[in-house]
């Protein structure tokens, strides 16, 4: 065998043994969904989401249960601008949103077996996250519905959110009617941030109910952030 084509394989040798398939890299982000630095199981979770790598499914959802506080580069969905921290677990919630429906029996199973209040917030944000619209699972309309009155103020903000994607689901005028109440008082909560995503789903659901909460909402209203959405909204919905 001549010197060149020695070479040529010793080449291609190190080269192949530098390089790290997919799969290697994806176990190995799983792997530091355990480490003890918090900004790397963040940032293994963004990447086990971006690659939608539904093998890292479970220990995702038992990495829902992480409890720090992370600096994150750029807004984090549906959570406050500005926040210069945000939890390890809403970043393993929106990762398991990127992967897909995949998750949901999973997610609902471990919903089921959970006694943990923390697990479960995670849990119901994932849940939250991945509904698109229409809403059609039954169960998940319900979670909604229920967690607009969470004591948890980032779990009420996305369930408010999706409140328009619920009744775009509904199946019974029964149905609807309970989502119309659950959005009079996510319209009303205490929170500001609560108040604007729910007049994201007013303004989805688009009813003649949903425009009287509005415009009674309107008259009431003392943020100016959220004033200012309300009459966006309305503008839009009378131009229907």
């Amino acid at each position: 065998m001549s010197r060149y084509v020695i070479g040529c394989c010793l080449f291609l040798a190190i080269s192949f043994a530098g390089c790290e398939s997919q799969a290697d890299t994806i176990a190995r982000e799983i792997g530091n969904l355990g480490h003890t630095d918090a900004a790397v199981r963040a940032q293994a979770a963004k990447y086990l989401g971006s690659v939608k790598a539904t093998q890292a499914i479970p220990a995702l959802i038992r990495a829902l249960n992480d409890r720090a506080e992370v600096e994150m580069r750029g807004p984090v969905k549906l959570l406050r601008g500005g926040y210069p921290k945000v939890y390890v677990q809403n970043v393993v919630a929106i990762a398991l949103y990127d992967i897909g429906p995949t998750t949901v029996e999973p997610l609902f199973a471990e919903l089921q077996r959970s006694r943990s209040s923390w697990l479960k917030r995670g849990i119901i944000l994932s849940l939250c996250y991945i509904i698109n619209k229409p809403c059609h699972d039954t169960r998940i309309r319900s979670l909604i519905l229920d967690s607009v009155r969470s004591q948890n103020s980032d779990v009420r903000v996305v369930s408010a959110n999706r409140l328009g994607a619920a009744w775009l689901g509904a199946q019974s005028s029964q149905e609807r009617e309970s989502i119309i109440n659950t959005l009079k008082s996510a319209l009303t909560d205490s929170d500001w941030y609560v108040r604007s995503h729910a007049v994201e789903s007013a303004e989805i659901i688009g009813s003649s109910d949903a425009v009287s909460l509005l415009k009674t909402r309107l008259s009431d209203e003392q943020d100016s952030v959220v004033k200012s959405k309300i009459e966006s909204s309305l503008k839009k919905l009378q131009k229907k």
